[in-house]
């Protein structure tokens, strides 16, 4: 039975459904936004509770249409909102109960710590920050606090739950579903998976279905995570609006040429290593700019580079900027340059959404072979992937691409029949809303049999 037929069909219970996420709303994320409209859009009542608030300004998406529709659940991690539904459980399922925590000392994380759980609690739950990753990932330590939201889950009757990362959101819907009943879905995405998850393949395998966004993420489940079960994960990609993000012939270029960098200043993006490049470029005697857009910790470190190596009349900082103005950033560049590297813990990106976005705009891309950025991005057609780490190539294919401006409008042009053809967001969401479909309408049935 479809969700159009359930709409339709007064007797049957309409799904009530709890998307969990760790942060929201974030301009680094506006891909969690487009699936929340998206499933509001498709029918799906839908209540975001947002595990934490968004800590600085830097990152957050000004919104507060979004915020007023979010539920920020940290104030309810407080000791005196947990202890009260621990008894909630204990006096109405006193078996579910014990077995849940039975469940969750075995898969606890013996280097997570009690003690600043506690810490933490008595403080309010709102510094997040102040837990380990350790912490963090310990499914004892969710087990203590998540008993109000799971008895928020049974007492409003909210009939699924969809965690939008691998990590902790996945772990308050695995805790929440023992205790409940109510089954929940995954989204799996890059950090969640690639810095050693705790217990990955038992929130995954515990999943009705797990979304990735895609091919290489299934991929590496596949080889590290063999006891996940492969049938149950589903490759599906973000996408990028087309229609938002088209210029036919980009007449505003600045001069002289810009190299565009766009996203948080982390070290996974490679920002060094374009600036190593640049530094390069300068004492060959080229002419260009680089526009950095985003925000993020190695800001400081990124400009010092630039003021002891005297690139900073070169190189502009422009700050974290909302969706709606980045357009006028890509309007104006000449090539598209982020050489994206693994950061030492092992976090890297999949697809960062703003090679789409780039490539949507008919600028040439120059990126790295890692994770799944070739799955967009076509060497030597739609632009140039890289090794990572590799500053002297980087400044070479910028030069070549700089003096044959012919060479890189075609790869423009190919970039964006690219996303067309892969990255078109109408495709791509009209794909999850199918999955989500397909996968609720038999737990809906089974209730309006009950």
């Amino acid at each position: 039975m479809s969700k159009k037929n359930l709409a339709a069909d007064q007797a049957v219970p309409q799904t009530k459904m709890a998307y969990i996420t760790n942060v929201y709303p974030l301009l680094s994320e506006t891909f969690i936004v487009s699936e929340v409209k998206s499933l509001i859009q498709a029918g799906f009542p839908v209540r975001v509770f947002s595990l934490f608030e968004p800590r600085t300004r830097e990152n957050e998406l000004d919104d507060a249409e979004l915020k007023a529709q979010t539920i920020y659940w940290a104030p309810n991690m407080r000791l005196g909102k947990v202890l009260p539904a621990h008894w909630y459980f204990i006096w109405h399922a006193p078996r579910t109960y014990l077995r849940t925590l039975r469940y969750a000392v075995q898969h606890r994380n013996r280097q997570a710590s009690l003690r600043s759980l506690v810490r933490w609690s008595l403080n309010g739950g709102r510094q997040r920050k102040q837990l380990s990753t350790a912490d963090l990932q310990n499914l004892l330590l969710h087990f203590v606090v998540v008993m109000p939201f799971a008895a928020l889950i049974r007492r409003e009757g909210y009939t699924w739950m969809h965690a939008a990362f691998a990590n902790t959101p996945s772990s308050f819907a695995l805790l929440t579903s023992k205790l409940t009943g109510v089954p929940y879905s995954v989204s799996a995405h890059a950090m969640d998976i690639f810095i050693t998850p705790e217990i990955l393949a038992e929130k995954l395998n515990n999943a009705r279905f797990v979304v990735t966004c895609n091919h290489y993420n299934k991929s590496f489940l596949e080889e590290y995570y063999p006891e996940v079960r492969q049938d149950n994960i589903h490759p599906i990609y973000h996408g990028t609006d087309l229609q938002r993000f088209s210029a036919a012939d980009r007449n505003e270029k600045a001069a002289p040429p810009v190299l565009l960098a766009v996203g948080r200043l982390v070290r996974k993006k490679g920002l060094a290593v374009l600036l190593r490049a640049g530094l390069m470029l300068k004492q060959r005697g080229v002419a260009f700019q680089i526009w950095i857009v985003g925000e993020g910790p190695e800001r400081p470190r990124l400009e010092m580079f630039c003021r002891i190596h005297h690139l900073h009349e070169t190189v502009k900082f422009y700050g974290a900027c909302m969706p709606e103005e980045i357009k006028s950033y890509y309007q104006k560049a000449t090539l598209f340059v982020l050489p994206c590297v693994q950061d030492e813990n092992g976090d890297r990106d999949g697809i960062p959404n703003v090679i789409a976005e780039a490539m949507a705009m008919r600028l040439p891309v120059i990126s790295s072979y890692l994770s799944a950025i070739p799955e967009l991005v076509n060497n030597r057609v739609t632009g140039r992937l890289l090794a990572p780490n590799d500053p002297d190539e980087l400044a070479a294919v910028i030069q070549e691409l700089l003096e044959d401006p012919a060479l890189a409008k075609r790869m423009g042009a190919m970039g964006r029949k690219r996303v067309e053809e892969l990255f078109d967001s109408r495709k791509t969401l009209r794909e999850l809303i199918a999955l989500f479909e397909e996968q609720i309408a038999p737990v809906e049935d089974a209730r309006a049999a009950t």
